[in-house]
């Protein structure tokens, strides 16, 4: 089953299944999103999220078990799968979009990391755990905010990001 992408003319193959002989590689589009820094990792995954569910790329980041690497033909050999290999193609496709959503100083911890679960598991096990101390350091962040010279509306951004981060750890 494909479904039209809105973002380009090409299909959108909403599962590599074993009986799909013929599909598309699904291109993530380029996207206005926030980088993951060491401090927004609840906002930028939920923005991800929602992109990859978009695009139906969720099985990549779960455990989710791939079709076999080969398959023999009907005259007996074995040959590559090629719904394996368009498998393998979707996730280094989707593994270089994330790492184009993560800013450069967070990048060094994903070297060597070489498919979309990989980084998405390597993202969760970093930023992921909700240390009481992050906890607190939000809530004395909200209660010690100053208006100082920002305009109201800058200053109750700033305090419905924290209160929202705040929301979001809790969550965890």
């Amino acid at each position: 089953m494909t479904v039209e992408s809105p973002m380009s003319s090409s299909s959108i193959p909403t599962s590599l299944t074993s009986s799909s002989s013929d599909y598309n590689i699904q291109q993530l589009p380029k996207l206005d999103t926030v980088k993951l820094s060491e401090n927004n990792y609840v906002l930028w995954k939920h923005q991800v999220l929602l992109v990859v569910e978009r695009y139906g790329m969720m099985s990549f980041l779960s455990d989710h078990k791939v079709s076999k690497k080969t398959i023999t033909g009907d005259s007996g050999n074995v040959m590559a799968n090629p719904i394996f290999l368009a498998y393998l193609k979707q996730d280094k496709l989707l593994a270089s979009w994330l790492l184009s959503t993560i800013r450069p100083d967070v990048l060094p911890h994903l070297t060597g990391l070489t498919t979309a679960q990989e980084i998405w598991n390597a993202l969760a096990r970093r930023f992921g755990s909700r240390p009481s101390s992050k906890v607190s350091a939000l809530r004395h962040s909200l209660h010690s905010q100053k208006k100082r010279g920002m305009s109201i509306s800058d200053y109750l951004d700033k305090i419905k990001l924290i209160c929202d981060t705040l929301k979001l750890q809790e969550m965890l």
